[in-house]
């Protein structure tokens, strides 16, 4: 099935996680890239309005598009689409591109 979502022209793909439960996957109808990923466990990561932006740290060093947003002890810290989801970085430092 092709859908526009936000600026892109996708294709939504249904795939099956391991426990059987269906994933949606957003993929760009041109160049094949991923777009977006339906996370049935914790949607509410996935649904801040921050995702799916083009931000980078105040400092220049990190750049991307934000892949989700969580909430820890030390507040609501972002992760970035094809970077090491080790690394999360607290909200409040990151900038529109």
């Amino acid at each position: 099935m092709k859908i526009k979502f936000r600026k892109w022209n996708c294709v939504l793909q249904s795939q099956k996680y391991q426990n059987g439960r269906t994933a949606l996957q957003l993929i760009d109808d041109g160049d094949g890239s991923q777009i977006a990923i339906h996370r049935e466990m914790y949607p509410e990561q996935y649904s801040h309005s921050l995702v799916g932006n083009k931000m980078r740290t105040n400092d220049g060093k990190v750049s991307g598009i934000v892949e989700r947003v969580f909430n820890t002890r030390f507040g609501k810290l972002a992760t970035f689409k094809g970077q090491d989801q080790k690394m999360a970085y607290p909200i409040n430092i990151l900038v529109t591109v």
